[in-house]
């Protein structure tokens, strides 16, 4: 059964067969082959990339659009209320916190995506102690 590719992240780090050679760290697109990397190379004189150098350990990533994005539009909703539940057990400094953040918003968010940004930042709120 073949392995399906999937989105990864390649760190900064140094190319370990050759020399003075460095990574630069990218997103790298879920496919096998025909992969650009950025690389640094730092020695005075060119170097010739055999093929299938390895160029690090690639760690898989996830879209930000399968992160952020619900699967369900009225999850938000949903969250939103929850967040309006979970509200009543703000500490004061919770409380004081999430309304500066909500004051340095832009203006030009609608109340909707007021409610949402509320919504995550009380779901998201780290507690300190």
């Amino acid at each position: 059964m073949r392995e399906k590719p999937q989105m990864g992240v390649l760190e900064n780090e140094r190319v370990a067969s050759l020399a003075r050679v460095y990574t630069g760290r990218s997103l790298i697109p879920p496919r096998f082959t025909d992969i650009k990397v950025p690389v640094l190379n730092a020695a005075e004189s060119s170097q010739i990339f055999p093929k299938g150098t390895d160029l690090g350990v690639v760690e898989v990533a996830e879209p930000l659009e399968n992160v952020l994005a619900p699967e369900d539009p009225a999850g938000m909703e949903i969250d939103a209320q929850v967040s309006n539940e979970s509200e009543q057990h703000l500490t004061i400094d919770e409380q004081t916190v999430i309304a500066q953040m909500m004051e340095n918003l832009p203006a030009e968010l609608t109340s909707e995506q007021r409610a949402k940004i509320e919504a995550l930042l009380i779901h998201h709120r780290v507690y300190c102690q």
